[in-house]
């Protein structure tokens, strides 16, 4: 769908429909922490959720919150997740609509809650017809490339730019000031392995959790490839807070300008999906 390819330091101005962005597929209530997208078991690239006790068996004990531990020396600062939506009670209905839509793979909900004139690239190419035969929503609507770009949006929580408009990922708002959107990408995973080479088999030099990482070079994925939910993903070449240099896998780093989803309010009062982009 909506995506800048994956060279993560020339940010591309073009909008690609036929492609997919990797990532998560979880909704994400109002003030919640995303899930994030963990891989195949025994990949080792995230740190599983904890597992919830199942039917018949007792919850934990409650035990004391901890301390939160101070951030590794290798890790830069972090990335905000929040849904701000909350804040407007008629935004919040319109994005649990919205994830309801998305979640369904329904494209005549969506529709309707996306204005006619989108913008979804930045040439003069926009409005809802063109979105919808390039999202392929015309003739493959249930595996339109759209759904999985969305899931990973939602998943990213999101920000108000001002009173009348809201933009997701929440990160696309709220980037860490001083660090260079062209330079630097965001980690959206929990304890992702950041290894010595680019190989599932490289020693793990450290593990970051929804941080900023710096780009190292001109940070194209290389290496051996690690197939994730039927999908292949390489490994981009970053640069740690401490100096080392290190790999991540592909699937667990994001772009701050990579696509991103603009709802905004009509003169009337409503809102309604008014950009899906990606680029600058």
């Amino acid at each position: 769908m909506v995506k800048l390819q994956r060279s993560h330091k020339a940010v591309l101005l073009t909008v690609v429909l036929g492609l997919a962005l990797t990532g998560a597929a979880c909704s994400l209530k109002a003030g919640q922490q995303p899930v994030p997208a963990n891989p195949a078991a025994g990949s080792g690239e995230s740190q599983p959720a904890p597992a919830s006790p199942g039917a018949g068996q007792n919850p934990p004990i409650p035990q004391p919150a901890p301390q939160p531990s101070a951030p590794p020396a290798s890790a830069g600062p972090r990335i905000r997740l929040e849904d701000e939506s909350s804040r407007d009670p008629e935004l919040a209905v319109f994005m649990k609509s919205l994830r309801e839509a998305v979640a369904a793979r329904d494209k005549d909900r969506l529709l309707a809650m996306m204005s006619d004139n989108i913008k979804y690239t930045f040439g003069i190419d926009n409005g809802k017809q063109g979105f919808i035969k390039q999202a392929q929503l015309d003739t493959n609507p249930a595996n339109s490339p759209l759904w999985p770009v969305l899931d990973e949006i939602l998943s990213l929580g999101g920000a108000f730019i001002n009173d009348r408009l809201y933009f997701a990922p929440n990160f696309f708002v709220h980037f860490p000031e001083g660090y260079d959107q062209f330079e630097y990408l965001a980690v959206i995973g929990d304890g992702v392995a950041v290894r010595k080479s680019p190989d599932p088999q490289g020693a793990v030099l450290t593990r970051l959790s929804y941080t900023v990482v710096k780009v190292q070079g001109g940070s194209q994925p290389v290496g051996s490839e690690v197939e994730v939910d039927g999908k292949r993903y390489g490994w981009v070449p970053v640069v740690l807070a401490d100096g080392r240099k290190g790999y991540i896998l592909d699937k667990f780093v994001r772009h701050p300008l990579e696509a991103r989803l603009g709802i905004g309010k009509t003169d009337d009062g409503k809102w309604q999906i008014q950009v899906l982009v990606a680029g600058d």
